[in-house]
This record gives C-alpha cells, sequence and structure tokens, in this order.
C-alpha cells in the first residue's frame, strides 16, 4: 500500500505495521554509490529489530578461548536487549553483557528513530572507551549484511570531517544521507556530558568506580540524564558493582526501594551474576577457582556475583604495593 505525502511515497512494512518513506529516485541514486543501501533495508523488515536475526545479520563473533563461531545470543543478552527503556543493570564480568549492549547501540542508528541521531558511550576509563569504539567499527566493516553502512572516507554528500575516527563512528542514514548517526565515545567526566544535542541513546559501561567524589558523580549522571530531554532517549548502565558508595549504589538502593521516588517510570533494573554465564558454557569452573584464589572471596563477589562490598571490606588494588626490592648488603 502506497500513502502520497509531501510528494514522497510512503510505505507500509508488513511485518510491523510502520510507516516508512520510499522514494525511487534516493533508491536510484543510491545504486551508484559506495554507501548503497537496497530497498530491504527502506523497508525495514521486522527482523532487524529483533536480537538474534540481527546478530545474525551483523555477523557473529567467535569465543576468545576456543576462536568458535558464537551463533546463538544468551537469554540474558536478549533480555537486556529487549528492554526498551532506561536500566541498571548490576552484572558479572566476562559475561557478554557489554558486547552485546554495543550490538543494541549499533541497531538504534540503524532503525527509523535512531537514524541520525548521537548515541554516546561513557566507561570510567578512555582506553575502555576507545576499545569500545573500535569493537563497533569491527563490527560493522565486517558485517556481512551491513559494511556499507560505516563511513571511513570522504563522500559527496558530507563534509571531509565526517568520517570515523578514533573514538566517533559515522554510520550511513538511508532516509537522510546528510544527517549520517554517531557513536561517540567518551570519557566519564561532567564536560564531557555536557553540550551534545541530537542524543537518543546513551550506553555507560563499567562506570560503578568513577574517579570523582560523591557530589561530582550526581553532577556527571545528572548531566548525562539531560542529555536526553529532547529526544526522550535511553540510558542502559550495565556494570558490576563496587563499594556501597557512589551514585550507582544510591542508584541500585533506589531501585530497590519500596517507594521509587525520582526514578523515571518504566526504569529497569536487572542483576546478571557469572552463573547464568557458566549456564550458557560462556565461562568454564576452572576459571573461576583460578579467580577465587587469585583475588579472594570478597573481591571475587564484586567481580562475579553482582555484591556490593561494604565499605570496611574494600579491597586494595595489588598495583598498590607493588614495589621493587633491592639487594642492601
Amino acid at each position: 500500500m502506497n500513502i502520497n505525502k509531501r510528494n514522497h511515497k510512503w510505505i507500509i512494512d508488513k511485518d510491523d505495521g510502520s510507516v516508512v518513506p520510499f522514494d525511487p529516485d534516493i533508491i536510484e541514486q543510491a545504486k551508484n554509490r559506495h554507501l548503497a543501501t537496497d530497498l530491504k533495508h527502506q523497508s525495514l523488515p521486522q527482523a532487524r529489530r529483533q536480537p538474534q536475526q540481527y546478530y545474525d545479520q551483523l555477523g557473529h563473533l567467535r569465543h576468545d578461548k576456543t576462536n568458535e563461531e558464537i551463533f546463538a545470543l544468551t537469554w540474558y543478552q536478549i533480555k537486556y536487549w529487549l528492554w526498551r527503556y532506561s536500566s541498571l543493570c548490576i552484572k558479572s564480568q566476562k559475561i557478554g553483557i557489554s558486547t552485546s549492549t554495543l550490538m543494541k547501540d549499533l541497531q538504534y542508528t540503524m532503525l527509523p528513530e535512531g537514524a541520525g541521531k548521537d548515541v554516546l558511550i561513557f566507561s570510567q576509563k578512555e582506553r575502555l572507551v576507545q576499545d569500545h569504539i573500535l569493537s563497533i567499527k569491527k563490527m560493522l566493516r565486517y558485517s556481512p549484511t551491513f559494511s556499507n553502512y560505516l563511513i571511513e572516507g570522504k563522500t559527496e554528500y558530507l563534509f571531509e570531517e565526517e568520517q570515523t575516527k578514533a573514538f566517533v563512528v559515522y554510520i550511513h542514514n538511508p532516509w537522510n544521507y546528510a544527517q549520517p548517526s554517531r557513536i561517540i565515545g567518551l570519557p566519564s567526566s561532567i564536560p564531557s556530558a555536557l553540550s551534545w544535542k541530537r542524543v537518543g541513546r546513551v550506553h555507560m559501561s563499567d562506570v560503578s568506580k568513577l574517579n570523582m567524589i560523591e557530589e561530582k558523580q550526581d553532577e556527571f549522571f545528572a548531566a548525562v540524564f539531560s542529555r536526553l530531554a529532547i529526544t526522550g532517549g535511553v540510558v542502559d548502565i550495565e556494570t558490576p558493582p563496587s563499594g556501597q558508595q557512589g551514585y550507582i549504589y544510591k542508584l541500585y538502593l533506589l531501585l530497590h526501594a519500596a517507594i521509587k521516588e525520582n526514578i523515571p517510570e518504566h526504569f529497569g533494573y536487572f542483576e546478571f551474576p557469572v552463573q547464568y554465564a557458566m549456564d550458557s558454557n560462556i565461562i568454564t569452573q576452572e576459571y573461576l577457582d583460578q579467580q577465587l584464589k587469585l583475588f579472594g572471596r570478597l573481591e571475587f563477589d564484586s567481580k562475579y556475583n553482582c555484591k556490593f562490598i561494604a565499605p570496611g571490606n574494600q579491597y586494595f588494588d595489588r598495583k598498590w604495593f607493588q614495589t621493587e626490592v633491592y639487594n642492601t648488603i
């Protein structure tokens, strides 16, 4: 079914009933460009919205230890991916939530509601942010379906500076070539969170242990949430716990309170301990036994069992005590 509106043709997507623009002239022009987008991407089949189907189209990952192809997402990755509102996810390390949430970030930029908007990714260290951005660039470049969406060089309809760099990924927008989507990696600081205008989504990864006092943490998170006031976007916070202090612990307590004051409606809470990854054959018992011996029970429970450590029991980082030993004869 076609609908004429503002001199454009519109089509009804048979899979989900959504109305999406279809301009034959744009499609014809796109065929002659290196960022060609075929008709099935314009009509957005329902499969694009489903985590497993999108993962299949984006391209499968390989297991870090065995190098075997990972054909299916875990049930907990899918559960978290499908949540449509802002959320806090307290998780074990090394269970794949950060990676699947990066895929969700990328998926958002390829949907009508996210195309042309910015996705901001924050982490506690600049190196971690850069790793996340690099992971997204590799996912796109080597994708069997979406590699043409990665803008790496100069194009005829964008300015020269509008291309992928170390901390920003430019992504083709088939609905408006002049307004690409962007995924931007940022350090966790108040100045970094301010002044962004077209933010549709924020992903905060491993941010429970920020290098700032608690009052500044409140200010930082307030600045992050304010970026979404106009677009009505969401914030996904996925992090292992740390001590019983700071903004993340405060948010954790608020989400568990009987009366959730000062919490947006539908703000979700998820908790994924390492046992879920063991049940899904992501992590072995042998590996966890080694980690328990290495770190001890308190630090192990913080890293893998979603436990916030009481202030009197917080562990010390081993590197604080590393010293050189000299012979003094």
